[in-house]
């Protein structure tokens, strides 16, 4: 069912205290290497329900360290991690309301023939052409665009969130 976009949805946002989720690159070698902090262990989470059409905004908004999750808690709407709560698929099942879902695609630049965000929507909506009409709200993740030395590496990665 595709969501009004005055309809709420809901979700959870994680704030990583320690910003171990969020990327960074350095010169090894004279190359651009991709480094990880880390995985995220402490923070805080909250429950956020929000018109379906905001999410651009909401997303837009957000900082390195902060990511969503589609499913939520379902006994507490804000906690930190992990004195009230671990980040486990148990803990923060999807929904039964409306949600989001989060398409997290790697290497875009290895897949014939999707060369831009464009692209990548056409491929979605050709893989399952009922989510055509849905709304879907693209960011290019923290390994695309990255300049050194004269070279772009263009798109590597994006979040497409319905």
């Amino acid at each position: 069912m595709l969501h009004s976009k005055q309809e709420l949805i809901h979700f959870t946002k994680f704030v990583d205290s320690e910003k171990k989720t969020a990327k960074s690159y350095g010169i090894v070698d004279g190359k651009l290497v991709k480094a990880a902090f880390g995985n995220f262990f402490k923070g805080s989470f909250e429950t956020a329900s929000i018109p379906y059409g905001d999410l651009p905004d909401y997303i837009g908004a957000m900082v390195p360290g902060e990511f969503i999750v589609q499913g939520i808690h379902q006994t507490l709407a804000s906690g930190s991690c992990p004195g009230d709560a671990t980040r486990a698929k148990a803990l923060f099942p999807f929904s039964e309301r409306a949600g989001v879902l989060v398409i997290d695609t790697d290497s875009i630049d290895k897949f014939t023939g999707i060369d831009s965000l464009d692209d990548l929507i056409s491929a979605l909506n050709t893989i399952e052409p009922a989510l055509t009409p849905a709304m879907k709200y693209c960011a290019s993740s923290a390994s695309s665009y990255i300049e050194y030395a004269g070279i772009n590496s263009g798109l590597r990665g994006v979040h497409t969130y319905i």
